[in-house]
């Protein structure tokens, strides 16, 4: 047999913490060669509620004839198990590369995208884990992404590794969705680590409403956009480089909601633990 003709299955349980709403993908992969993979098939099922590990190990037990490897992912509320039949698990060489492709995964669809970045970057992902979120993420997230990769606080300057093409998006800056009526993106706050606003992290909760506000007398950046929630938490300012996109909207009428989407427990680093959903409103603000 043909080692293109291998095909087994990476059953990913996704969690979208903040609608508490589940999806199990069963995703069947094909071996190409010994580090290499492709999807050949997904089919997605809808679950109500976050997974739990109980979840988890239902899924163990009633779902999976020949686990190889699998893992849960607390923090976002998600798991892999890596499924192979028994004559492929000598052939199996890249099984920790697919777990950690599959928590990635999960952290992006919450939002998460600095520790979804670090993961892949860990990875020294390539043109196979491409081509995996390509399948699994939709483009507006593959978008939010190149946008948080390029642009936001999750990759310091002269770290870039990945090119445009690895996210798999059309051939505009990806900075353009903050400025895209409708369409959701996400952020991580920076400046967390000042003023002692990490002590606010662990009371904050999803889907608690934020704002932003700009700063234009702000001696170090004037087009700084200050983020607090609603009832006057600070948390901090949207990254630089997309605090001056938001800011330029909003002096021409535009104007933003935003929520709390995740917060993530402190052994992140505080600049990743919030992760904010936000969009431009359709109708210009009076």
């Amino acid at each position: 047999m043909e080692k293109g003709s291998f095909t087994f299955n990476i059953l990913l349980g996704v969690s979208d913490i903040a609608e508490n709403r589940g999806e199990l993908l069963k995703i069947k992969l094909g071996l190409a060669a010994k580090d290499s993979f492709s999807v050949q098939g997904l089919n997605v099922e809808a679950f109500e509620g976050a997974f739990t590990f109980k979840n988890y190990n239902n899924v163990l037990k009633t779902n999976v004839e020949n686990p190889v490897k699998h893992a849960f992912f607390p923090a976002v509320s998600g798991f892999a198990v890596v499924d192979a039949p028994a004559y492929l698990h000598n052939e199996l060489k890249n099984d920790d590369v697919l777990i950690k492709l599959s928590e990635s995964v999960c952290y992006f669809r919450n939002g998460a995208l600095g520790p979804g970045l670090a993961i892949l970057r860990s990875m020294d992902a390539g043109l196979p884990e491409s081509l995996f979120l390509e399948r699994v993420l939709p483009s507006v997230l593959r978008t939010n992404m190149a946008a948080e990769y390029f642009y936001g606080n999750s990759v310091k300057d002269g770290d870039e590794g990945f090119s445009f093409g690895f996210f798999k998006i059309p051939e505009i800056d990806p900075k353009l969705i903050y400025s895209e009526a409708g369409l959701p993106f996400y952020i991580h706050p920076t400046g967390l680590c000042h003023e002692r606003r990490y002590n606010s992290i662990d009371f904050l909760r999803c889907g608690e409403k934020v704002v932003f506000e700009r700063e234009e007398n702000n001696i170090y950046d004037p087009n700084a956009v200050h983020i607090y929630t609603e009832k006057g938490i600070d948390l901090g300012y949207v990254p630089r480089c997309i605090a001056s996109i938001l800011n330029f909207n909003i002096r021409r009428g535009a104007s933003y909601e935003a929520l709390i989407a995740l917060v993530l427990p402190e052994t992140f680093h505080p600049d990743h633990r919030v992760v904010l959903k936000a969009r431009m409103l359709l109708e210009k603000a009076d």
